[in-house]
């Protein structure tokens, strides 16, 4: 999924003023984040990459030199958002530890899995 389709999915509609200005930008910038771009030849067409793109951009650029390091910026972002769910009340008091280690297990075969897949299309590239 893009990261427009991402934003679009994640930001109810009417969310994105209160959003932006938790993020220091205009609303408007923030729904341009959720649009499509008018072709692939121009990614940017709507605007700025979103900041989900953006993220992604610097854990490929990251792994290519240090997969490790790249697993540590997503391991990082997993604890922040579970630390988000903990201070709501959901998380750990919804959860039992045992399924959040599984939950957490099963993020990080996936994530080991794409960035095996970012390494081989790297390589196919190079060659």
């Amino acid at each position: 999924m893009d990261g427009w389709q991402i934003l679009e999915l994640a930001i109810p509609r009417g969310s994105a003023a209160a959003i932006a200005q938790m993020l220091g930008y205009s609303a408007d910038q923030v729904r341009r984040w959720m649009r499509e771009a008018l072709s692939d030849e121009s990614p940017t067409d709507t605007g700025r990459r979103n900041p989900h793109d953006r993220e992604k951009d610097l854990i490929r650029a990251v792994h290519s030199e240090n997969p490790e390091g790249a697993r540590l910026i997503v391991e990082d972002l997993v604890k922040f958002f579970l630390s988000l769910e903990a201070k709501q009340g959901r998380g750990l008091n919804s959860q039992t530890a045992e399924e959040i280690e599984a939950m957490l297990r099963s993020a990080q075969a996936d994530l080991t899995k794409a960035l095996e897949a970012m390494a081989t299309e790297r390589k196919l590239r190079c060659e």
